[in-house]
């Protein structure tokens, strides 16, 4: 017989677990033509207590996933681009773009770039970390475009073409990455 409480093996018919002090109860006989039930387990059988319902239990690839999300979301308020005369960040050179004769394409990258930290955050919580990849391929999509184009964005946004990367560019590039550990990482509980 084991006990129901700590699983312990017991020989002789107690009353009492020795290891764990549970009093031993005779355990229902089941009836044939019944489905098992996890309360009411067979004799001899050990049930596992259910874990507490209500609190969440985030993995690893969940926290580090949601912690570049939002490194990615503060870099959009950092200085991204920097010049001798000007320092512009993601956010000042999407709406210089867009009020500069190019279309709508400086307010299309805000929105993409929200759409990714969005994406990666949702989809990390609802623990379906797999599918925030979407949002670290929108993160990846802006980040292709700012560095095939950084020169031109600098004379588009009127600071000049000799444009540096500044702070704001390398925390997203560390937002992205920890993104996309998030999405690979295996799931350990911590």
């Amino acid at each position: 017989m084991l006990c129901t409480k700590c699983g312990n093996e017991i020989q002789s018919p107690e009353k009492f677990c020795p290891k764990c002090s549970a009093p031993l109860e005779a355990a229902p006989v089941p009836n044939p033509g019944s489905a098992p039930n996890p309360a009411n387990p067979a004799p001899g059988g050990y049930v596992m207590p259910a874990p507490a319902k209500g609190k969440a239990v985030y993995g690893a690839n969940t926290i580090v996933g949601i912690v570049g999300a939002v490194l990615a979301f503060v870099s959009m308020f950092l200085s991204w681009l920097t010049t001798d005369e000007a320092k512009l960040s993601f956010i000042q050179i999407g709406i210089r773009a867009n009020n500069a004769d190019v279309g709508k394409t400086g307010i299309a990258l805000l929105v993409i770039a929200f759409l990714g930290i969005a994406l990666v955050v949702l989809f990390q919580l609802v623990k379906l970390p797999k599918l925030s990849a979407l949002g670290v391929l929108c993160l990846l999509f802006i980040l292709v475009i700012f560095l095939r184009s950084k020169d031109a964005i600098g004379s588009t946004v009127e600071i000049g073409s000799a444009v540096s990367w500044a702070i704001g560019f390398w925390v997203y590039v560390t937002g992205i990455i920890a993104c996309t550990v998030g999405v690979f990482l295996n799931k350990k509980r911590i």
